[in-house]
């Protein structure tokens, strides 16, 4: 898996105001905690942060801590989670847990589709992607970038559960078997614009219908009113 180098300064300074005047330097508090060592307080560049959670592997990639200029190759981190400023989207705060490289760790991992499903491709229907993460649990040298699915030979119809993935020797899966992770459906504008000329025609028949009649009532009873006599009179007559 991908390994980098995250930088990172002893914070000393604490508080909403050291926070604030730290952040207008251009980085950003943070705290590194987990195992059995104590938690430590840090400043760390969002620039840096950013581009990790912006990468291929996201918050599973596994960093090497790099404090005060001095890599501690022996430490291994991932970025549990990240505060932004519910309005500017400004990074504000990050928090990193250690591992251990010999105990599992429980992550979250994406779901990459491979191919055009047939489905789709032949027979014009549509792709339902359902479950985009699936929650598998390793150790942390065999977290996978992502789960592959070749999605290939699906037809309309055809739909893949968590239960149908192959097993892997590196990781267990621990997302409910029974969860959909997609779908191919079939086609549905054909048919609800074919439904839907049919229901204007059964609404626009009977309107027509009605409008004569209304239209032939209205005109016998304007004879009527002019004196003129009408079927029923002149068939007496």
């Amino acid at each position: 898996m991908t390994e980098v180098v995250l930088t990172a300064q002893t914070r000393t300074d604490f508080g909403k105001n050291a926070n604030r005047r730290l952040r207008r330097t251009g980085r950003i508090p943070g705290v590194v905690y987990g195992t059995e060592a104590p938690a430590l307080a840090v400043t760390i560049d969002p620039v840096r942060v950013r581009e990790i959670l912006r990468s291929e592997t996201g918050t599973n990639t596994l960093c090497s801590l790099e404090l005060d200029g001095k890599e501690d190759a022996k430490t291994k981190l991932l970025i549990h989670d990240v505060q932004y400023d519910p309005v500017s989207d400004e990074m504000l705060h990050v928090d990193l847990t250690r591992i251990s490289m010999e105990k599992e760790v429980r992550v979250s991992v994406p779901v990459q589709l491979v191919g055009t499903a047939k489905g789709v491709k032949m027979e014009g229907g549509i792709l339902d992607f359902i479950t985009r993460e699936l929650e598998v649990m390793c150790l942390p040298v065999n977290i996978p970038d992502h789960i592959r699915i070749d999605v290939s030979e699906l037809g309309i119809g055809d739909s893949m559960r968590v239960e149908g993935l192959p097993p892997s020797e590196n990781y267990r899966i621990l997302t409910e078997p029974e969860r959909p992770i997609l779908v191919v459906a079939a086609p549905t504008e054909e048919k609800e614009e074919e439904a839907a000329v049919e229901a204007e025609a059964e609404v626009t028949e009977p309107e027509l219908v009605s409008r004569k009649g209304k239209e032939a009532a209205e005109g016998e009873e304007e004879a009527e009113s002019k004196g003129e006599p009408g079927k029923k009179n002149q068939g007496k007559e």
